[in-house]
C-alpha cells in the first residue's frame, strides 16, 4: 500500500533512501528553507540518473508486480516514475523561498499552516499576516513552474474549496469512521 512519511526532521534527508527502503512510496521533508535540503531530498529519493539513492532493502514499494521481481532496471524505472518526494512551507523564510524550493523532483509543496502561523505570530511586521494570504502568495510564484501545492494537514472534503481556489490540489483526508 502506498505510504508517505513525513521523515524526523530535516536534517535527516540523508537517510530518504534508507526509510523508502522499509517499503515506503513517499517522502514529506519538514521545514525546508533552504533549496539544497530539497536538492538533497530528491538525491536520495530517487536513483539515478535522477538521484544518487543506493540500492538496498528488500521491502521496496512495487519491487514486485504480478508476482513477479523487477530487474534492477525496470524497477528503477519504476521508481523513479512512482515515488512522492515532497518538501513542507513552515515559515516565512519557507515562503520567500517557495519558488527555488521546487526543484526537479519534488512532487509537491506541502503546506504546514500551524507552524507557519506561529512563524508569522513571531515576526508581526511581515508584509503577510495569515496562513491563506501566505499560500496566495506562493501560489502566484510557483505555478508557472509545473509544481503542486498541497496541505498537509488533514482537511475535510467540505472544507477544501477555498484551498483549492488558492492553487492547492493535494489533500490528506481523515480516516471515515
Amino acid at each position: 500500500m502506498p505510504v508517505q512519511f513525513r521523515i524526523p526532521h530535516t536534517r535527516n534527508t540523508y537517510l530518504i533512501g534508507r526509510y523508502l527502503d522499509m517499503g515506503l512510496s513517499g517522502v514529506l521533508v519538514p521545514e525546508v528553507e533552504d533549496p539544497k535540503i530539497a536538492e538533497e531530498a530528491v538525491a536520495f529519493g530517487y536513483y539515478a540518473p535522477v538521484g544518487k539513492r543506493s540500492w538496498g532493502g528488500s521491502a521496496r514499494y512495487g519491487q514486485v508486480q504480478n508476482g513477479k521481481r523487477l530487474s534492477q532496471p525496470e524497477y528503477v524505472e519504476f521508481w523513479n516514475n512512482h515515488v512522492i518526494v515532497s518538501v513542507q512551507i513552515e515559515s516565512i523564510r519557507a515562503v520567500e523561498s517557495a519558488a527555488a524550493l521546487a526543484v526537479p523532483g519534488i512532487d509537491y509543496l506541502a503546506w504546514g499552516p500551524n507552524d507557519l502561523g506561529l512563524d508569522l505570530k513571531r515576526n508581526p511586521g511581515y508584509h503577510l499576516k495569515t496562513s491563506d494570504e501566505c499560500t496566495k502568495y506562493v501560489w502566484d510564484r510557483v505555478k508557472n513552474q509545473g509544481i503542486k501545492m498541497g496541505m498537509a494537514i488533514l482537511t475535510e472534503p467540505e472544507d477544501r474549496q477555498k484551498y483549492i481556489d488558492m492553487g492547492m490540489t493535494m489533500f490528506q483526508e481523515a480516516p471515515r469512521k
